[in-house]
């Protein structure tokens, strides 16, 4: 009997029957399109007991067919109707059938049984999630870990109040001051004019840098003045950045209290 009527359970829990399967089950002749409409005289409601619904139609050889089988899935109050309105044997026994399935339902042992398998679902769903979010954070550790040293120089390089020259922070990545303001001049920022680097006009009112003026004495004693361009924290920061953009990271994370020794 079982294989007659399958029987099943739909999204909320509730015991559920296809249409198809039981009309086929009834034996009944008059095609389903026909007698499903003629069931639903007595009183029964989509929505209610029962909702439309569709296959997929297969061939023999499992091909599937261009179109879709007209389907509904029964509420087992409304199977057991049904299967009274048939006045037949084979209505009797289906009827039977079912009063069997949905008295087993809603035995105690059944409804724990039911409730223990929830609870088992809910707490593999959390263990699930709780699987997804250790990763997520696995994930977030490892790009703070990856980016803490640029963090910490960054940090250092806004601390520091003094303009510093170009050789010290080409110090920081490993470079000399020749091939930073190669560098520098290369991707358009800094320009030589009369022996002292200068800031192309787009750089020059951003605060980036601050010329000093450097007094030494030649071999001969005698005093001379030049122009030192020096950058500012904010330059060193720019200049930071154009390195992370082009793949440079600083050799050594500097640390605060490194940089105030």
């Amino acid at each position: 009997m079982n294989e007659m009527i399958p029987i099943y359970k739909d999204g909320n829990g509730r015991l559920v029957v296809s249409g198809l399967e039981l009309h086929r089950a009834l034996c009944c002749k008059t095609p389903y399109r026909i007698w499903f409409p003629r069931m639903c005289q007595y009183d029964f409601y989509e929505g209610v007991d029962y909702t439309t619904s569709y296959k997929k139609v297969r061939r023999a050889d499992g091909a599937e067919m261009p179109h879709l089988l007209h389907d509904h899935t029964l509420s087992i109050g409304m199977a057991k109707e049904i299967c009274l309105l048939q006045r037949s044997e084979i209505g009797k026994r289906c009827r039977l059938y079912c009063l069997q399935i949905e008295t087993a339902w809603h035995d105690s042992l059944a409804v724990h049984a039911r409730a223990a398998e929830l609870e088992r679902a809910e707490h593999e769903q959390i263990d699930e999630q709780n699987k997804l979010l250790l990763c997520e954070l696995s994930r977030q550790e490892e790009k703070i870990s990856a980016l803490q040293p640029k963090a910490d120089y960054f940090d250092t390089v806004l601390s520091c109040p003094e303009a510093i020259p170009i050789t010290l922070i080409a110090k920081d990545f490993g470079w000399s001051a020749i091939r930073m303001n190669k560098f520098l001049h290369a991707k358009n920022i800094q320009y030589r004019r009369n022996g002292c680097w200068t800031l192309y006009a787009r750089y020059a009112q951003k605060g980036y840098t601050r010329t000093e003026t450097v007094v030494y004495h030649d071999a001969y004693g005698n005093e001379h003045a030049s122009l030192c361009m020096k950058w500012t924290q904010k330059g060193r920061a720019f200049i930071y950045k154009k390195m992370a953009q082009a793949g440079y990271v600083p050799k050594i994370p500097l640390r605060l209290d490194a940089e105030r020794r």
